[in-house]
């Protein structure tokens, strides 16, 4: 019933709001609460996927954010939203889901970023989605791990190229390093379930 009550208020706001800025942040809105119905329901009655925020966030990044965000992005990128799309700190929706650690979003969103080839592609701070998985598990068990194998099963490397260390320099005070690497720094001596994934993708490359 409250569900009912969001999605019958946000679609009222969408029809009835003259301020068309307003009417664009609604998808997204409806993404971050990881809201099918009301994703559905926007998008039939035209709202843009692709509409951004001032930080160039889109739906996609926000429902990849979000806890159960699955269909959220399989109902954006059915309408063309794309995957390819990326924000201020140049991450993509495939970067976002790795930090929220959704792993039914990540095989989404995976299939999708390896159609496009997107699957490697570094942020601002040199970090993939891989590295990110790496980098906010609290610790190296089977959520992360879900997560990761998303990523494997579709193509991401475990050893990608990296930027420069003067590059990286300026952008992090983190070292320039894989999602291998990482994980056996984070969680000695051998990356736990974590690493033994990952070791095994990099022999099969």
């Amino acid at each position: 019933a409250a569900y009912a009550f969001i999605n019958c208020t946000l679609m009222a706001m969408y029809f009835c709001a003259a301020d068309e800025e307003f009417r664009a942040r609604l998808p997204a809105a409806a993404a971050a609460a990881a809201n099918a119905d009301a994703v559905a329901a926007l998008l039939a009655a035209g709202a843009a996927p692709t509409a951004v925020d001032s930080n160039a966030r889109a739906p996609l990044h926000r429902c990849a954010a979000a806890p159960g965000g699955a269909q959220c992005a399989r109902l954006l990128l059915e309408a063309s939203a794309p995957i390819a799309m990326r924000d201020r700190a140049e991450q993509s929706a495939l970067h976002f889901c790795a930090r929220s650690g959704d792993a039914e979003t990540m095989k989404v969103l995976a299939a999708a970023g390896a159609r496009r080839g997107c699957l490697d592609w570094l942020d601002r701070w040199g970090r993939t989605p891989l590295t990110w998985t790496v980098l906010r598990a609290d610790a190296p068990g089977a959520a992360a791990r879900d997560v990761a194998a998303a990523l494997l099963e579709r193509g991401a490397s475990p050893t990608p190229v990296v930027l420069k260390v003067s590059v990286q320099n300026r952008r992090t005070t983190l070292p320039p390093e894989g999602p291998l690497a990482l994980a056996t720094r984070r969680f000695p001596p051998d990356g736990g379930l974590l690493g033994g994934l990952l070791r095994d993708a990099a022999a099969r490359v």
